[in-house]
């Protein structure tokens, strides 16, 4: 049933959906094994993931260096696809496309403080990660 919710997977974990692999002991994580959720259902693990959609930084894709694909030609393609209800900067997000995108609905209020407390220390935040002016 947890399935065809996204907020649901992580009930999915270490289930009955799952396959439970574990990485060997790992030397540089003091031999501690890694947990690595794979979808034990038809369709594998696009079944069991968050639905969550984040462009890569600009740099990844300039650093390509493939013609045709630099930030300033897949930047349109992006704003093209996103349907963006958050009213971030139309610069970076588009607002007429068909991949609907808002932001996570419930927020942890331990995860804003820790964000509060790195932007105290001078880490700064990011309100837009699709916004590659950040």
């Amino acid at each position: 049933k947890f399935i065809r919710i996204p907020a649901g997977v992580l009930r999915l974990f270490r289930s009955e959906f799952d396959w439970q692999y574990e990485s060997t002991g790992e030397s540089h994580c003091n031999g501690r094994r890694i947990f690595l959720q794979r979808g034990k259902v038809w369709g594998g693990s696009s079944c069991t993931n968050l639905g969550l959609h984040f462009r890569g930084s600009s740099q990844d894709y300039d650093g390509w260096g493939v013609p045709g694909w630099g930030s300033v030609d897949v930047l349109p393609v992006f704003k093209k696809t996103q349907h963006d209800v958050t009213g971030r900067s139309d610069e970076a997000n588009g607002k007429d496309g068909e991949w609907f995108m808002d932001d996570v609905r419930y927020q942890n209020p331990l995860s804003k403080r820790f964000l509060e407390v790195g932007a105290a220390a001078g880490l700064g935040t990011n309100p837009d990660f699709n916004d590659w002016s950040h």
